[in-house]
């Protein structure tokens, strides 16, 4: 395993703030309210790892003055992809824009999922738009010859479709929350299910803070690794303005400094 990518505290992930402009090339609206964004930077850019993040800029000029923070879902070098809901203003801006436009961007930033040993049995937990964030680690430990069992859940069989990987070595479980595919339960109920059949070695998850809280407390009590991907507000994404901090065994920790990647046990919920 990388020595960069070793857990639990550690100093902030070293990186370099990188300032850059992008065209858009897509924003193809996926639901009545998912978008997935493509776009293509103007310059060479620090290869992004899974689990980090840009903060984009959703509007025009000083409107909304601060960028919002997007997981990156894929890549296709040198095209990079996000994923989004419309939950607010800024992303609402965001979803109006179109091919041909620019927008600036900073990253990556993060601490990224640290890559599993390759004896290791892995089990990916998605909840609802936590697939914009694990999507990519799924593709990559795919490449590098991993066998993978993903759980998603999600609301709609549309929303469903998001995670759109066939692999052999990628065992999906679906639920939905109205039944429309797979079983009809949460992905917490999924996850009950499935370790009390097959006991993983490692868990990646993102999504909600009741699945992120769920999977913290089933690894703890069976022994078993997890890295936790936390949501979080932010504002400027370099940990200066100290917006999105969360309480830790630790003390205090900004996710965009110390995260968004997390060990199991070291939040305080």
């Amino acid at each position: 395993m990388n020595s960069q990518h070793c857990y639990p505290h550690q100093p902030p992930f070293p990186r370099h703030q990188i300032f850059f402009t992008s065209v858009i090339l897509e924003n193809t609206p996926l639901t009545h309210e998912i978008f997935k964004l493509t776009i293509k930077p103007h310059s060479e850019i620090k290869p992004p790892l899974p689990g980090q993040f840009f903060m984009l800029q959703v509007g025009e000029g000083f409107d909304p003055l601060l960028k919002r923070p997007f997981s990156l879902y894929d890549i296709n070098s040198p095209e990079l992809q996000f994923l989004y809901r419309i939950r607010g203003r800024g992303t609402a801006m965001l979803s109006q824009k179109r091919a041909g436009q620019i927008i600036s961007i900073t990253g990556p930033f993060g601490r990224p999922y640290p890559e599993p040993e390759k004896t290791e049995k892995v089990l990916i937990v998605a909840g609802g738009m936590g697939i914009a964030s694990l999507n990519y680690l799924v593709k990559g430990l795919l490449e590098k010859g991993h066998t993978l069992r993903l759980l998603y859940g999600a609301r709609t069989r549309e929303e469903a479709s998001l995670i759109n990987i066939n692999s052999e070595r990628l065992i999906k479980v679906i639920s939905t929350d109205d039944g429309s595919l797979g079983k009809k339960a949460t992905v917490v109920e999924l996850l009950e299910d499935t370790i009390k059949e097959d006991l993983p070695d490692v868990i990646y998850a993102c999504g909600p803070q009741a699945v992120l809280r769920a999977v913290d407390q089933k690894a703890k009590a069976l022994g078993i690794k997890a890295f936790l991907s936390v949501e979080e507000r932010m504002a400027c994404g370099i940990g200066v303005c100290l917006g999105c901090v969360i309480k830790t065994e630790g003390g205090y920790r900004r996710v965009c400094r110390e995260g968004p990647v997390f060990r199991e046990g070291e939040i305080i919920w």
